[in-house]
């Protein structure tokens, strides 16, 4: 994955009709995301990092200030122009923010850098009881859906981008199984709090997983 590939992407990835899966998977992470917050709201002037931005969904269901991070400016233009939102242009597995910094951690469809050094990097700039709450395209579904665009042994962490240029492109999306996912939060210092999966559309529709840990 490049940051390059993300640049191109931004062209066309927030058109609906020319990526209906996309904005499906998206609208139900922001769905799943809100209705947590809503039951378990961080504090008035909480500051949120969201990871992965593109177009920063955070001040959707939080109140108080938002760093949204992208690697890519193209994904995270138009801007918002409140104030409340400072953009950060740099990478997931190398924030550059101090130690402890933020309150709470939001990840929307963070599939493209579901690494290790992610979950090392959330759980440094997290301070202790930061909740991060974290969105991905659900295993089970995510395997039945790239079968038949990518070879089944990277199925897992490949998936396939359709994109304005007329050519089919494979970008990083690594997904995997419940146990795994919070295997690999949990060594990097994080506990569970809540996992669920929702699936919203007819067909094969779109199905993502919510995981929300807590920095301990």
């Amino acid at each position: 994955m490049s940051r390059q590939f993300w640049e191109t992407a931004a062209e066309d990835y927030y058109d609906q009709s020319r990526h209906p899966r996309t904005a499906l998977l998206r609208q139900t992470s922001v769905a799943m995301l809100g209705s947590w917050f809503r039951r378990h709201p961080v504090r008035w002037d909480a500051t949120t990092l969201e990871v992965g931005s593109g177009r920063p969904l955070a001040p959707l269901f939080t109140a108080g200030p938002v760093v949204a991070l992208d690697w890519s400016q193209g994904m995270m233009s138009p801007c918002d122009r409140s104030g409340r939102v400072a953009y950060l242009l740099g990478d997931a597995e190398r924030i550059g923010i101090r130690p402890g910094a933020v309150d709470a951690i939001v990840a929307s469809l963070g599939s493209p850098f579901n690494t290790g050094s992610f979950w090392r990097e959330t759980r440094r700039v997290a301070r202790p009881g930061a909740v991060v709450a974290f969105t991905a395209p659900s295993y089970e579904w995510a395997m039945r859906d790239r079968a038949v665009s990518a070879e089944e042994s990277a199925a897992t962490s490949r998936a396939t981008w359709s994109g304005a240029r007329g050519h089919d492109e494979l970008f990083t999306s690594v997904v995997m199984p419940d146990d795994e996912q919070i295997a690999l939060a949990g060594s990097a210092g994080l506990r569970t709090l809540h996992v669920v999966t929702e699936r919203q559309g007819i067909g094969s529709g779109a199905e993502v997983s919510l995981f929300v840990f807590e920095a301990r």
